[in-house]
């Protein structure tokens, strides 16, 4: 024993002086919308940062280097990951009410450092989920000190109404330490950072450590701590940097007072460009175009340094194009660590950072994506391919002035432009015309991006995504507390990040298909197609939410509509947990007879009804609407149906309408003489007064509504009449029976809601001449209907749906054109119909058919449309989920 103590003395000597040297200390600085012009060595003016300066010239300046997205979130999910933050679902900037982040399956620069048994620290802005879950001590971190989110997410906001955002709390590990963070605390975020930094690397001096500092600033709102207040000749934003750069030189203090600078990688650099709309408070990108928030380089080419003594030579320079996806692979081969076993994007720039002879860019093509999930820009070598699509400027808008932002105009691109950086790193100079073959070579890597990524530009579904992890919706009237309580805090839900749920204040009682609770609404949008792209025909969907919170989509499919007899009713279920929608599962399918239109409805004793038409004799005037009941709906696939009918109608007063409202519309149409001989009215009236055809043909699409006194209502139309109907039920579905018909000679396929007075207003497609959505109101629940008209809104001849949300808000879906289905818009009224003050666009585009849509809203106060989704490759149902916010923004800017 006494020989074999001295041995591993001796043995422990000698290693130690290895692990050092094969496990470097890693350090890594992210700052917030920091231009590329705001570091001295990148030329900045007014003020100085002597500290970066310092590390630039002990080690190297990258010149060319980029973030994967010019915006917060997603900019540090690919740092993090070694992703583009798209292939984990990660898009744009999650806000307080974000119910989703960081997937536990995603292997973070923390996790895979601390498998080679690294020590993990994070300070400052985390911005990949609030949710326990989300936290980066849930993600390789040992500790955290600093805020959820960005700065400016909180009741100080300039543009926010009050209530728009909660107190914005400060969180060490997963505690709350500050629930309402003021303008005093953030004037010493960054001197709190830093100090929680230095004791990070004094608590590890001693074994390999990762150290990640995402200081808040400089993202607006702009805070400097008394000691640098004033001390810049640009101002508070100069103010800002120079603090910035005093915690770094305290960081590079530390390191020499414990001797580990030679043993320490220390990389410096920024998650997107500077903010410009804010003017005197923003950053400046230098000599490049643009900034935060678009693809061209002043928003996604940002400073970065990085020195590793004796590794890295100083003051070299490096010119060739990297990205922060590179930085996780190129850790990885340092430290000797196992790459994540899920793909990722990035590779080794170790060659590039070693100043190595000849030394290149590993990847030959990067991909830019911003927004949710499109594709802006490709970038190979020199050449940049800027790819059509719309940018927001501040070019001729006023300035924004002292933390209060100008205005954003929208530039739209029709077509790729491109750009040879080496040439024109200001990006001014088009040169597609010159170079027609790089331009159809970086088409082609654009078209691999869609393939493998997606692009909602081109309507693209990756093959390869991931989704990110969520937070299941809670059931009880008040969620728990997203992160456990401190000794004496104040619940973060209640007092920080609250989503208050409560019940709808509307005067009629709503189905689980027509709103009911609701999350505070902040602007929100994601979309997923319910299947692959399929080769036959799908079509017609209807959505449910179930009690549960599962999503429940019907459609048909088969090799036509109503002339293939092949044709069945398919469903498709999301759970509420569930990444992805589950496999399509048959619903109905009559023996040799079409089974169509499919609409839904969960009762108010959550009972699911499926109506849909069997069609007779191959034509839609042949066919009777059919209907299953299931109280067993909510397992895994078809609901267990307990009831089946058949809805036979006798028009009420049927002839007598028809034959009264078509002189009305003669009377609208300005060129009556014009008429067709088979609207003549002999043969109008021959056709209304044939009773089996107004007794069949009357088939669904819209889902029923149940009114206050509790009667349900069931739209119908008619292809042989152009026209619609109620199917009436006093009896909760027992027996029905038919109302008058909305005869407007072109209206079909109604959609119904009820205003507060009791009048019902009924939206439909037009079939005929006026091209605009038309419209008919009952003042009798239905029974009746007034004479059919015209609104503003325009119709090419293609469903619609509307929902009452819980707000008292109505929202219409409809193709907002007068010719093809490329273009699908919802809009919202506050007036219950009688305006339409905001409109925003799932779709638009030149091509494609995306229609037939149905909407509903869950119980969580999101609002879920699904459609028929036609494309060239192929035919699959689109279901999308947003907020009324999220509307009222207008299109995308």
């Amino acid at each position: 024993m006494k020989h074999i103590l001295p041995a591993l003395a001796a043995l422990l000597f000698l290693t130690a002086p290895l692990r050092a040297t094969d496990t470097p200390n890693i350090v890594v600085v992210f700052t917030d919308d920091q231009g590329y012009g705001d570091v001295g060595c990148f030329g900045a003016k007014d003020f100085a940062t002597p500290n970066i300066d310092k590390l630039a010239k002990q080690g190297t300046k990258f010149t060319d280097f980029h973030v994967s997205q010019p915006v917060c979130s997603a900019s540090r999910a690919s740092l993090l990951t070694g992703c583009y933050a798209n292939r984990l679902g990660i898009h744009g900037a999650l806000g307080p009410n974000a119910r989703h982040g960081i997937h536990a399956n995603e292997t973070t620069l923390a996790e895979m450092c601390k498998s080679k048994g690294y020590a993990t620290g994070m300070v400052g802005k985390w911005h990949l989920g609030h949710h326990p879950q989300f936290l980066p001590t849930k993600h390789g971190f040992d500790s955290y000190f600093g805020l959820p989110y960005s700065n400016d997410m909180w009741p100080e906001h300039p543009e926010a109404k009050k209530g728009t955002y909660p107190p914005l709390p400060l969180i060490e590990n997963e505690k709350i330490v500050d629930p309402n963070v003021t303008a005093a605390v953030q004037s010493q975020l960054t001197q709190r950072y830093t100090k929680h930094a230095l004791g990070f690397i004094a608590a590890h001096k001693s074994e390999p450590f990762f150290l990640y500092v995402a200081h808040s600033m400089p993202h607006v709102p702009l805070f400097a701590s008394e000691a640098f207040q004033g001390k810049s000749k640009q101002g508070l934003y100069g103010d800002v940097i120079q603090e910035i750069d005093w915690s770094v030189g305290q960081i590079l203090s530390a390191l020499d007072e414990h001797k580990l600078a030679d043993n320490t990688l220390v990389i410096f650099t920024c998650d997107n460009g500077p903010w410009l709309s804010y003017g005197n408070h923003a950053g400046t990108t230098g000599q490049l175009r643009e900034g935060k928030g678009t693809v061209w380089e002043g928003g996604i080419r940002v400073p970065f340094v990085a020195r590793w003594p004796g590794k890295i030579p100083a003051g070299s320079v490096c010119r060739e194009p990297a990205m922060t996806i590179d930085v996780l692979p190129t850790v990885a081969k340092i430290i000797g660590a196992d790459l994540p076993k899920t793909k990722i994007d990035g590779k080794d720039i170790g060659p590039l950072l070693r100043g190595e002879p000849n030394a290149k860019s590993p990847q030959e093509v990067y991909f830019h994506y911003y927004n949710t999930n499109e594709l802006q820009a490709v970038r190979s070598g020199k050449w940049k391919l800027i790819l059509p699509h719309t940018y927001r400027t501040m070019a001729g808008q006023p300035q924004g002035k002292d933390g209060t932002p100008g205005k954003y105009k929208q530039v739209k691109i029709e077509v790729p432009e491109l750009y040879d950086l080496d040439a024109d790193v200001g990006e001014s100079k088009n040169v597609t015309e010159a170079n027609p073959n790089v331009v159809k070579r970086l088409l082609v890597f654009a078209e691999s991006a869609r393939e493998d990524l997606g692009d909602s530009l081109t309507k693209r579904v990756g093959k390869n995504t991931r989704e990110p992890g969520r937070v299941p919706e809670e059931k009880k009237p008040t969620p728990p507390s997203p992160l456990p309580k401190g000794k004496g805090e104040k619940d973060l839900l209640d007092v920080a990040l609250s989503t208050e749920v409560s019940r709808a204040s509307s005067p009629f009682p709503l189905g689980r298909g027509d709103g009911g609770v609701g999350l505070r609404d902040k602007p929100e949008f994601t979309s997923e197609l319910v299947f692959p792209l399929h080769k036959q025909h799908n079509h017609a969907p209807g959505i449910i939410e179930c009690p549960n919170g599962d999503l429940l989509v019907s459609w048909y499919r088969g090799s036509g509509e109503r002339s293939a007899d092949d044709v069945a009713v398919y469903g498709a279920r999301k759970k509420v947990k569930a990444p992805e929608w589950g496999a399509a599962f048959l619903m109905v399918d009559t023996p040799g007879f079409p089974d169509c239109n499919t609409t839904m409805w969960v009762d108010k004793d959550d009972k699911l009804w499926l109506f849909w038409p069997v069609i007779i004799a191959n034509s839609w005037e042949s066919c009777i609407t059919q209907y299953r009941v299931s109280s067993d709906f909510q397992k895994d696939g078809t609901p267990k149906w307990t009831w089946q009918d058949t809805i036979l109608l006798k028009p009420k007063n049927f002839e007598e309408v028809m034959l009264r409202e078509f002189g009305t519309w003669k009377k609208q149409i300005s060129d009556a003489t014009k008429l067709p001989v088979s609207l003549g009215d002999d043969v109008v009236k021959k056709r209304v007064g044939d009773k089996l055809l107004s007794r069949l043909g009357w088939q669904p699409r819209c889902k029923p509504i149940q009114l206050a006194s509790g009667r349900i209502l069931l739209p119908l139309y008619s292809d042989t009449y152009s026209a619609g109907l109620m199917a009436i039920s006093d009896d909760g579905g027992k027996t029905w029976t038919a109302s008058q018909p909305i005869a407007g000679f072109g209206n079909i396929q109604p959609a119904v809601l009820e205003r507060k007075d009791g009048t019902l207003i009924a939206y439909m497609r037009e079939n005929g001449v006026f091209k605009k959505i038309r419209v008919a109101e009952s003042k009798d629940k239905g029974e009746s209907w007034g004479t059919v008209t015209s609104s503003e809104l325009p119709n090419p001849g293609s469903g619609l749906d509307a929902v009452r949300l819980a707000s008292g808000n109505w929202a219409l879906i409809y193709n907002d054109t007068t010719r093809g289905r490329s273009s699908l818009a919802v809009s919202l009224s506050d007036d219950e119909g009688k305006t339409w003050k905001w409109t925003r666009h799932l779709e638009k585009h030149d091509t494609g058919s995306y229609h037939y849509p149905a909407i509903i809203q869950s119980k969580d106060g999101g609002i879920h449309a699904v459609y028929s989704y036609f494309v060239a490759d192929g035919k699959s149902m689109k279901h999308a989920r947003f907020t009324e916010a999220w509307v009222k923004e207008g299109d995308a800017k």
